[in-house]
């Protein structure tokens, strides 16, 4: 039987997610202010459902990991690329864009406490 996490109904912030029978998550319904989302996740696709519009982003695997987001959208908004990239453990460190745009690149950090706030660290590549 699906089952459904309740959200915080004390914050103004929540996020309530919803799996099925084997235990996998089909739906994510979050809150952001007064903005309410809703994703739904069919294999390789998440349909995102916003005001004003849906995206929807197709994951691309290789090796049996995501190796590029393609995000195309219902309104007038050009799809796009995105590429992450692995750290020495597999984890996802980087997200790039096809134009190595300063603002669609970005460095995770696993330690976010470690990082000076408001700091976005972008990595360094040669010719830059």
């Amino acid at each position: 039987m699906p089952r459904e996490s309740d959200p915080q109904s004390t914050t103004s912030n929540w996020s309530a997610f919803s799996y099925g029978p084997t235990g996998a998550r089909y739906k994510q319904r979050s809150r952001l202010g007064s903005v309410v989302e809703t994703s739904r996740y069919l294999g390789s696709l998440e349909v995102i459902e916003k005001p004003g519009r849906t995206e929807y982003r197709h994951s691309v695997t290789a090796g049996g990991r995501t190796i590029a987001l393609y995000t195309t959208y219902s309104d007038s908004t050009p799809s796009q690329w995105k590429y992450l990239f692995q750290d020495h453990l597999g984890s996802t460190d980087t997200l790039d864009d096809p134009a190595h745009a300063p603002d669609g690149c970005a460095r995770h950090h696993h330690h976010p406490d470690l990082r000076p706030s408001g700091a976005l660290e972008l990595p360094q590549r040669a010719g830059r």
